[in-house]
């Protein structure tokens, strides 16, 4: 470059502009000669010579005529275009390219940007409003074990109700926190990292399940080692995960059947399955089960298996779906194990 000629340094920078520009861009002179033109241009009008790219460009600026706006069809291997028509003060002309699937696709994420700003704004308002309510239950719970202890219950349903209560309030403690972090903007999938033993995450869970699976006739089994399994997240996000697992198998089942807890270490990292022996995933179903909103159950909401996934990764492991013989499912949520 020469740094004497302002002329051919002003052209040097509008190059390199031109270049990380993401739409085509093309100069051209007042006889629609090509002046510059970037390597989007030249990819979206498939020329690869400068002879070619000014056959093209000239077939554009004849189509345009006095118009500022075209859309050119696909052809061959290419897309459809939209060029704009930028005109200088003199005769000259600034073309800018885009291809059609990508504007629709921006179209879309603009458009998907708008909603998740509007259901940002409901989640907080819900989260507001369930705040009063919820405390309004834990107040009334403490009242009612305050009473119990007051006017004991005969031994065994004395424990069973105590256990119950100490279910419901961790259940709502926990909602309550997830409550606390939309209203604070720090969303549900904000991590505390902490060390976790996953044998009492499997326990809580397991004893959660247990009323539903005794409605349903469904055997409920666990088994985890004796020592402490640890790893490093955030304990409510896990139960969330292992929780889904457990209703989503459940729901599978139907009325009767086994449901199996069980945590293990393998080759440094953590397993917890959930196997039951329901009539498994169809072949044809596999590859869908973890799409948002897919769901082959008629009150079903698809997020359940998604969302457990999702909070697998979080936490650097994954969500496997493994079919069983002679039928049934393993949900098999793995995590690094704690150093």
């Amino acid at each position: 470059m020469n740094r004497d000629d302002p002329a051919l340094e002003t052209r040097h920078w509008i190059g390199i502009l031109a270049e990380r520009f993401p739409s085509g861009i093309v100069i051209v002179d007042a006889a629609g000669v090509v002046q510059l033109a970037n390597a989007t241009a030249h990819h979206h009008l498939r020329s690869t010579t400068p002879e070619a790219l000014q056959v093209a460009v000239r077939e554009v600026v004849d189509a345009l005529e006095d118009g500022v706006r075209l859309e050119l069809p696909a052809r061959g291997d290419r897309h459809g275009l939209v060029v704009e028509r930028i005109s200088g003060e003199g005769d000259g002309a600034l073309l800018v390219l885009n291809d059609v699937h990508e504007l629709d696709a921006a179209d879309q994420d603009l458009l998907l940007a708008n909603r998740m700003r509007g259901l940002e704004e409901l989640y907080r308002a819900m989260a507001h409003d369930l705040k009063s309510p919820l405390q309004a239950i834990v107040l009334n719970i403490d009242l009612l074990r305050e009473r119990t202890r007051a006017e004991p219950l005969e031994d065994d349903l004395q424990e069973d109700v105590e256990k119950y209560l100490d279910v419901i309030h961790g259940e709502i403690s926990r909602l309550g926190r997830s409550i606390q972090s939309l209203l604070s903007q720090a969303g549900a999938a904000t991590r505390r990292e902490r060390r976790i033993d996953v044998r009492r995450i499997q326990r809580e869970v397991a004893t959660l399940m247990e009323p539903l699976a005794r409605r349903k006739s469904i055997r409920l089994r666990t088994s985890a080692p004796r020592e402490s399994v640890l790893v490093m997240g955030n304990r409510d996000r896990l139960k969330q995960a292992l929780l889904n697992l457990a209703v989503n198998a459940i729901e599978a089942m139907g009325r009767h059947g086994s449901l199996e807890f069980d945590v293990s270490v393998q080759n440094g990292e953590v397993r917890l399955e959930v196997r039951d022996d329901g009539p498994g995933i169809p072949e044809e179903l596999e590859g869908r089960v973890f799409e948002t909103h897919f769901t082959t159950k008629s009150a079903g909401t698809g997020i359940g298996l998604g969302v457990a996934r999702s909070i697998g990764r979080g936490h650097g492991g994954d969500l496997e779906l493994l079919r069983r013989e002679p039928r049934g499912t393993t949900a098999r949520l793995r995590l690094p194990l704690a150093g």
